[in-house]
């Protein structure tokens, strides 16, 4: 740009002497600069284009209980982010504090009704495991049916099979969005295995979900999951039934679970519910509370259920930090616990 402005100014200075053979000759000189910067400039452009986003984040957590005090990295987070055409785009995104893929997959997208995606990812199977992330949730950790039906900390057979998988799975979906976004479908087939595995069974997990916002700010959602597990086929059978609202200051959310686990002679039914309320009443602090009930087993309900209360501050004082504070009472059949969670969110 710098040569160009000077070739102007020269060019300028000169034609009050030029003939008319030799301000020609300048004209074409610079149109040829021109377009070549121009190039130069479309080039650059599209290499900057082709090369992935790098993104990440940490969270150092301490806590306290009665049984433990520690620090520890609860996530540590890498994600590459990118697009090969307009129409297609990738994430790779990898975990180190427990070394692991989370996301691999890739999106083509040929119109907004319908978006195919391919690869490890997010479980479209209620309203926070998919659109409330990590470093945003009001509280530190999802709600307990969330985790203990949807392969965050999953237990599955006469073994005791855990399932870590961070509501992700290997599969395929499709999804989109309709009405002008009034209405949304997910609808996808998985292994059900968990990640970075190969499946453990021939049949297939397929869920679906659909989701409808009336108004703006919120969401009504309701979704099913039906699979198998391990070569014993064990059953997994889940539904969600969820209410956000989320605009300005206010948060209010909620989701009702149920899930049945096993097969003939071993059948676990299990329920859940949680409802949170946030405020935002600075753009730098947040309260949040929650109450948060799992029974893993309902023939035994008053033997296996906990119930969680939860109330959370958090401050962001710019914004890539973000530090919480939470203190948690659980309340489980043989005993009671209270629990303080400090968590340290930097962004990248």
């Amino acid at each position: 740009m710098l040569g160009l402005a000077a070739l102007l100014l020269v060019c300028r200075a000169q034609a009050q002497t030029m003939t008319p053979e030799e301000q020609s000759e300048a004209i074409r000189r610079l149109t040829e600069e021109v377009a070549a910067l121009k190039k130069e400039q479309t080039t650059a452009e599209k290499l900057r284009a082709a090369l992935p986003t790098l993104s990440g984040y940490m969270q150092l957590r301490f806590t306290h209980d009665r049984d433990a005090s520690e620090f520890s990295f609860k996530r540590v987070r890498l994600s590459l982010d990118g697009s090969i055409t307009p129409k297609v785009d990738y994430k790779i995104q990898l975990e180190f504090a427990h070394v692991k893929i989370l996301d691999a997959y890739v999106d083509y997208k040929p119109f907004t009704e319908l978006k195919l995606r391919a690869g490890q990812f997010k479980i479209p199977f209620g309203i926070e495991n998919t659109d409330y992330f990590p470093r945003s949730l009001e509280l530190q950790d999802y709600p307990l049916a969330l985790q203990q039906l949807m392969g965050f900390s999953e237990v599955i057979g006469t073994e005791n099979h855990v399932v870590k998988s961070s509501g992700r799975e290997m599969g395929l979906s499709l999804s989109g969005d309709l009405c002008g976004g009034i209405l949304s479908y997910d609808l996808a087939l998985f292994n059900g295995a968990g990640i970075n595995t190969s499946d453990n069974n021939r049949p297939k997990d397929i869920v679906g979900r659909l989701m409808v916002r009336p108004v703006e700010g919120l969401t009504l959602a309701a979704a099913h999951y039906r699979g198998t597990y391990d070569k014993q086929h064990f059953e997994r059978r889940r539904t969600a039934l969820g209410a956000c609202y989320d605009r300005g200051p206010v948060v209010v959310r909620s989701e009702y679970f149920v899930g049945k686990t096993g097969h003939e002679g071993y059948a676990l039914d299990s329920d859940g519910l949680y409802v949170l309320g946030g405020w935002r009443f600075h753009d730098h602090w947040m309260v949040a509370a929650r109450y948060d009930t799992f029974t893993p087993d309902v023939d035994r309900r008053s033997e296996s259920r906990q119930s969680d209360y939860t109330c959370g501050l958090s401050w962001s004082p710019v914004k890539r930090l973000r530090l919480q504070l939470d203190y948690e009472h659980q309340d489980r059949p043989l005993h009671h616990d209270n629990v303080v969670k400090m968590q340290f969110t930097v962004s990248y």
